[in-house]
């Protein structure tokens, strides 16, 4: 009786020290976690009125880290990223930038999606802009869409 009472006790402490996979707690940021190329793509328009006064387009092939942070999060190439199974959700960040003359004032708002072996990201820009040359003074508005096709190494 002592013996097969010792053997229940024994399997239930194993039982009870199972891993997090067996009993639901699977940390799906795991699957994400690793070095990425990335694509960048898109254009930021600088409005004057109706009309297109200055365009960047943005074409980069670059490498992204990503890591785990916090117990929802993901840092995507140096951005904290909020997980909400395949949702990603981002901070919306500010700038003033000089391009060529023109200060543009913007926000940039990103979202994003998770898939196997794959993120893609979507930034929002959106904002002022204005130039000064020889006491002539012109602004308008920053508009445009840059997505990021993120591919696991």
């Amino acid at each position: 009786m002592k013996k097969v009472f010792g053997f229940i006790v024994i399997t239930l402490v194993l039982m009870s020290c199972s891993s997090n996979s067996s009993n639901g707690n699977v940390d799906v940021r795991d699957s994400y976690v690793g070095t990425y190329s990335v694509k960048r793509t898109g254009a930021i328009n600088m409005m004057y009125g109706t009309d297109v006064a200055q365009s960047l387009t943005v074409a980069l092939d670059t490498t992204y880290a990503v890591t785990k942070v916090g117990t929802n999060q993901l840092n995507i190439g140096g951005q904290t990223a909020t997980v909400d199974g395949t949702k990603l959700t981002f901070q919306s960040k500010s700038s003033t930038d000089m391009y060529s003359g023109y200060v543009m004032k913007q926000t940039i708002t990103q979202t994003g999606t998770l898939s196997t072996n794959s993120i893609t990201i979507k930034d929002v820009y959106s904002g002022t802009w204005s130039i000064s040359i020889l006491g002539f003074s012109m602004d308008g508005s920053v508009s445009g869409t840059v997505n990021e096709t993120c591919t696991k190494k």
